[in-house]
């Protein structure tokens, strides 16, 4: 049983830790993508206002 409760609590982590992993590749995906717009968009301002 104790075996079990073990197996259970490593998949439990194993399941935090990857969880974690693609949070923080999302957020700095997310990141990465907002700012690469952000760049983006002040060149086409200022082709707008021309």
């Amino acid at each position: 049983m104790d075996g079990g409760d073990w197996g259970k609590e490593k998949l439990a982590l194993l399941l935090i830790i990857v969880l974690a992993i693609l949070a923080i590749t999302s957020l700095l995906m997310a990141f990465v993508y907002y700012s690469h717009i952000r760049l983006q968009s002040f060149p086409s301002v200022g082709a707008l206002k021309e």
